[in-house]
């Protein structure tokens, strides 16, 4: 049964059939971009979502492959959750398009047929329906006729080869030169558009300041924090910090540190830090790819912060509902709201 045709829930578009429950069926579908989950609860909710929130329900979708969920939920969590997001920006539309173009392309500089919506006929029409419907998905894009708009924009920025397509009618599409250095940019700059890694102390001491300080800070600005002793992996730590940091889009470090009394023979008892060599490798790893480092610690062990990196502008912080405030800002000051920022 698992080759049978039905209907996606979200597009009314041919599916395949996967698994079905009394509770849910799960399908796969081009136009939502891949396979999906979705609850008999949830269908009810669809009946009353306009084309634009169909929109969001799908790029939620997208979103949530992209951070490893090969088969999302769509229950009503989630569609709460995926309405209240605000959609991309064209110019990151664009970049999907860009990316989307990249990662479906077998040779350089291979050409595809976009806006077709499978008019072409016969086997040639059908792979052309089923590339507009993933790239419709990944782009954000109501129809064909916003997806030419988009190869339009992005033809005009010099990012694409293509003949000036009419505002309706499909077009062979291929990455220009200047469209793979960006793709290039888009990939070493951010993997992972959503996660913030977070460099800091595990003890317990820190967990208070983790759960109601740097997470929902984060959270706030729109991104997902990751913390490495909290990731399930079977590499090496070291390994798998240097790969969380490459996926992120910025690094949060903080040296808040134990604290010990030193007895120095000049000048008597002298307080000092235990070392956090392992925050401050992580911060220059990030500095060296070019990611953005926001620098933290407790205000009352910022004097204890090596003078190397005491130079940077520290968010310093006495209570996690200070830093959560504090970091929040910080981040969407620097770095602007994230793509998960919910809409208030």
């Amino acid at each position: 049964m698992a080759d049978e045709f039905e209907l996606c829930r979200i597009w009314k578009t041919d599916a395949k059939f996967v698994a079905a429950s009394h509770q849910s069926v799960t399908l796969d579908s081009c136009r939502a971009g891949g396979k999906y989950q979705i609850t008999n609860l949830a269908l009810d909710q669809i009946k009353n979502l306009n084309p634009r929130q169909l929109v969001k329900l799908t790029n939620w979708l997208v979103e949530q492959r992209h951070m490893g969920n090969d088969c999302p939920l769509v229950d009503s969590e989630a569609i709460d959750n995926a309405l209240s997001q605000a959609l991309p920006t064209v110019s990151q539309r664009r970049d999907k398009l860009l990316l989307w173009l990249y990662k479906s392309s077998d040779q350089l500089g291979q050409p595809f047929y976009l806006g077709s919506g499978g008019g072409r006929g016969g086997e040639v029409g059908k792979q052309d329906k089923i590339r507009d419907e993933f790239a419709l998905a990944y782009t954000s894009c109501l129809d064909s006729r916003e997806l030419i708009r988009l190869v339009e924009f992005a033809r005009v920025a010099g990012l694409v080869d293509c003949d000036p397509p009419r505002r309706t009618e499909p077009t062979d599409v291929s990455l220009s030169y200047s469209g793979y250095e960006k793709v290039n940019e888009l990939l070493f700059l951010s993997v992972d558009s959503q996660q913030a890694f977070v460099a800091m102390w595990f003890g317990q001491q820190m967990n208070e300041a983790y759960e109601l300080g740097f997470k929902p800070a984060i959270e706030d600005a729109g991104y997902k924090p990751v913390r490495i002793d909290r990731k399930d992996h079977n590499n090496k730590i070291d390994d798998e910090i240097i790969a969380e940091i490459r996926r992120s889009r910025f690094v949060v470090a903080d040296f808040t540190s134990d604290v010990f009394k030193r007895i120095d023979a000049d000048s008597g008892e002298k307080l000092e830090a235990v070392s956090r060599g392992g925050v401050y490798f992580e911060a220059g790893f990030a500095k060296g790819l070019g990611r953005e480092v926001i620098w933290t610690a407790r205000n009352d062990l910022i004097e204890l912060v090596h003078f190397d990196t005491r130079q940077f502008n520290h968010i310093t912080w006495a209570t996690p509902e200070e830093l959560r405030d504090k970091l929040s800002k910080r981040i969407s000051a620097t770095l602007g709201d994230g793509p998960l920022k919910k809409l208030k």
